[in-house]
């Protein structure tokens, strides 16, 4: 089911990107200043509803356009687990370096470096603290909204994901991610 939702979104975001494509205004060549240059991204970042555990992550990324075509910059990002059997429920921080090259004015690679620390509650006065790290690779599809604004469709795949440990952020080495970019 979600499958068949994430590719009617694609379809309709190819759709909708070929009507306004001639609006962006994505272009820094003609662009002097670093405010040009500089985008924010809030993005919603891999969520995971099963019968085992619903967790969703947010972040929060900063980046600098080097090029038309090469962007890089830093995150912040926050996610909630709430394990069904064990009623435990987990906090994890994180942050993560990335790099961006852009295809085409559409179409994206992308690979970052993520830390993760996780606080696991197992009860209100309960609680320990473990480390993670994820090396995401992907790539998505970004379409202009109008402006300097952009919708970006993306999916990872990490290459440090662990299936062996319940408390890993990720609920697979598979990652989507849905979220906007604006420029500055």
């Amino acid at each position: 089911m979600i499958q068949k939702a994430l590719f009617l979104l694609f379809t309709l975001l190819v759709s909708f990107s070929l009507t306004v494509a001639a609006q962006s205004t994505n272009d820094i060549n003609t662009r002097s200043t670093w405010q040009d240059r500089v985008f924010i991204s809030p993005n919603l970042s891999g969520f995971d509803f099963s019968n085992v555990r619903d967790a969703i992550g947010f972040n929060l990324s900063a980046g600098y356009r080097f090029t038309n075509k090469f962007s890089s910059g830093v995150g912040l990002m926050y996610w909630y687990t709430n394990y069904k059997i064990s009623k435990i429920k987990t906090h994890n921080i994180g942050q993560e370096l990335f790099s961006r090259f852009n295809i085409t004015d559409e179409y994206f690679l992308r690979v970052s470096y993520e830390t993760h620390r996780l606080k696991i509650a197992e009860s209100s006065t309960n609680s320990f603290t473990r480390n993670f790290e994820a090396l995401m690779v992907g790539g998505g599809y970004s379409s202009p909204l109008g402006g300097r604004s952009f919708l970006n469709v993306s999916l990872y795949y990490n290459l440090l994901h662990d299936n062996t440990d319940i408390f890993y952020p990720y609920g697979s080495a598979l990652v989507p991610r849905i979220g906007v970019s604006f420029g500055l």
